[in-house]
């Protein structure tokens, strides 16, 4: 039985085979080497091993004439019954000259007429794991990406780097400013946030303090966790929401609520990256057969654009940003 990775976001199968023949959806395919060889199929149920081999169907003499292997075997038994086998000499003796040279004209005569035959087996069993190309998530990556058994179907989250998209994420989304290796106490009462080293949280300063303490529970325990893709996932989600809620609490007991007003010039800046998106988009160059891709991108970029303006000129009309519409 063979094993097979089932990518579900590409709908195609990751398959290693060992060296051999085979007809694979009908077509032939020789695989060399002594690693097995990993192809992408479409599909697998018809993957069957192929058997070449090469066989003496008859004998034929010079004239034309045509003995059976069974015939033959019977005749050059009998012909060396009347001698032995020298071992050191590698060859047949006869003690009478006749039989000797009636041996002899007898294994000249007759040619072996050989044929090759080719055996096309059933389809082989493979057995099927599902995964993901893509988790959607950048910090969820599966194990055979990273060069673990293609058909493993675990992931790799990692925690760490994920907490620190998070925390700058939030902070962008709170109006902070990265200002270097600052002194804590330099960020009370301001929104800027520093740090020495962007890989550990340990020495964050916001707030007018360092941010994690020793103890906090994003720096307790791995950096990267190991499971299936579902659960690691979910606990991305768990982590990225407590996260966020802890830095917005800490924001807003020094600088008051989040206001609707931060919320709607984050809108704005958004909606400004998506202007340049469009603008990017309409200035590619595809070729004929991306067209159709292209459009459907753009449009749908135009779309989120359209629905950013409607929200920021139509539903805040009761805020100053109103008139940036």
């Amino acid at each position: 039985m063979l094993n097979a990775l089932y990518i579900e976001d590409k709908e195609t199968y990751l398959i290693d085979l060992p060296s051999g023949d085979y007809q694979i959806n009908g077509e032939f395919v020789k695989l060399n080497g002594y690693k097995a060889t990993q192809m992408e199929l479409d599909r697998i149920d018809d993957i069957r091993p192929v058997t070449s081999y090469i066989f003496t169907d008859r004998y034929e003499s010079a004239s034309g004439d045509v003995l059976t292997c069974d015939e033959h075997s019977n005749m050059l038994y009998d012909l060396k019954s009347k001698g032995y086998y020298d071992e050191d000499e590698s060859y047949y003796v006869f003690d009478n000259i006749e039989d000797e040279v009636k041996y002899i004209r007898f294994c000249r005569k007759w040619t072996p007429i050989d044929i090759s035959k080719t055996i096309v087996g059933d389809p082989i069993p493979v057995a099927v794991k599902k995964t993901q190309m893509s988790t959607g998530n950048e910090f969820v990556i599966p194990c055979w990406q990273l060069g673990g058994k293609f058909d493993d179907p675990v992931c790799v989250y990692s925690r760490m780097s994920a907490m620190i998209d998070v925390v700058k994420k939030t902070f962008a989304e709170l109006g902070l400013k990265h200002d270097g290796d600052c002194d804590y106490k330099s960020t009370k009462d301001k929104k800027v946030y520093g740090y020495k080293n962007d890989t550990n949280l340990r020495y964050w300063k916001a707030f007018g303090t360092y941010i994690f303490s020793e103890k906090h529970w994003a720096l307790r325990g791995s950096q990267t966790i190991t499971g299936d893709m579902k659960t690691l996932l979910t606990r991305y989600e768990t982590e990225r929401k407590r996260m966020r809620e802890e830095l917005i609490a800490q924001y807003n007991s020094q600088f008051g609520s989040f206001s609707e007003n931060e919320a709607v010039r984050i809108l704005h800046l958004f909606r400004e990256d998506v202007k340049n998106i469009v603008t990017r988009i309409s200035s590619l160059s595809v070729m004929s057969k991306s067209r159709s891709p292209h459009h459907t991108l753009q449009q749908d970029a135009l779309e989120l654009q359209r629905k950013l303006d409607a929200v920021l000129c139509g539903e805040f009309t009761s805020i100053e940003q109103e008139k940036e519409c």
